[in-house]
């Protein structure tokens, strides 16, 4: 797959996953609901830099209470 070049460089699909979240996010934002997303994939995939990239930008207007929460016990402590 990576010699016939059907695998997209890991920024591609960090941007494309960014887009889709803050679409969903803007959806929940507009019809006044909470949202929850989990991102999950192989290590080295990017989830970090998209979860963070999420919250900057759902944040930077001032408007969104979006949290980046990471490893399990973190997570299992707020759940």
């Amino acid at each position: 797959m990576y010699r016939e070049g059907r695998i997209p460089y890991i920024s591609d699909v960090n941007k494309n996953c960014l887009k889709k979240v803050l679409w969903y996010i803007s959806g929940a934002s507009k019809k006044n609901k909470k949202l929850l997303i989990l991102i999950n994939g192989v290590p080295g995939a990017g989830k970090a830099a998209v979860a963070q990239s999420v919250v900057y930008e759902a944040n930077k207007n001032g408007k969104a209470n979006a949290v980046y929460i990471s490893g399990n016990g973190p997570l299992i402590e707020v759940l």
